[in-house]
């Protein structure tokens, strides 16, 4: 498989590494504020609990992806403006 550097320079500028963890910490804390609303503030649930384990993986993976997607796209912007 040939070398990519210039997709290896771009994933270094805009920093997608740091941003991929960032949106990892946003999408747990998204999942676990939701599953604490929803059912531990609430007084219990009727589902079972792997039903919403899974629920609340899902709802984590898909908040991940869209909070790095965000700030990979922040990123991008900045390093736009920089070099206007």
């Amino acid at each position: 498989m040939p070398e990519r550097p210039g997709v290896q320079n771009l994933m270094q500028t805009l920093d997608v590494a740091t941003q991929a963890k960032r949106g990892l910490l946003v999408g747990v804390l998204a999942a676990a504020a939701t599953y604490w609303f929803f059912v531990v503030a609430s007084g219990g649930a009727v589902y079972p609990t792997p039903y919403l384990a899974g629920l609340a993986l899902v709802l984590a993976f898909t908040v991940t992806l869209l909070a790095t997607a965000l700030f990979t796209v922040g990123a991008a912007y900045r390093v736009t403006k920089s070099l206007e």
